[in-house]
């Protein structure tokens, strides 16, 4: 599959340039590390059968307070309403890389999951 035909491109170029139209083409490509690293967390129940998830990555507009009590009442079988989490507070989290690279939903929602099954 052809996504884009430079030849063809070319020659289209090319004619309109003789007709003082002038068209050109840009490439861009971009890398970025995702999930890179680690987190700690920790997934505490109390005596209401509140769920208190404890992380330390932190949501900059990303969501993570939904998405992050979502892993944890679909590993707990409870009620989403019932999940309360704590993002990168140095008073609770024992380490935290924090946010970046697109590593919230991997590493983040994966270190609770795997504390859930524990």
């Amino acid at each position: 599959m052809v996504l884009f035909d430079l030849p063809k491109f070319r020659a289209e170029q090319a004619a309109l340039r003789l007709r003082g139209k002038y068209r050109g083409v840009g490439i861009c490509t971009y890398v970025e590390p995702t999930g890179f690293g680690f987190d700690v967390a920790t997934v505490r129940i109390d005596p209401t059968g509140t769920v208190t998830g404890i992380i330390g990555i932190s949501a900059h507009g990303q969501g993570y307070e939904t998405t992050m009590a979502q892993v944890i009442a679909d590993e707990l079988s409870v009620d989403i309403a019932k999940v309360r989490i704590v993002q990168n507070d140095t008073a609770t989290v024992t380490f935290g890389a924090g946010t970046g690279g697109s590593r919230g939903g991997v590493v983040g929602a994966g270190s609770l999951t795997l504390a859930s099954r524990a």
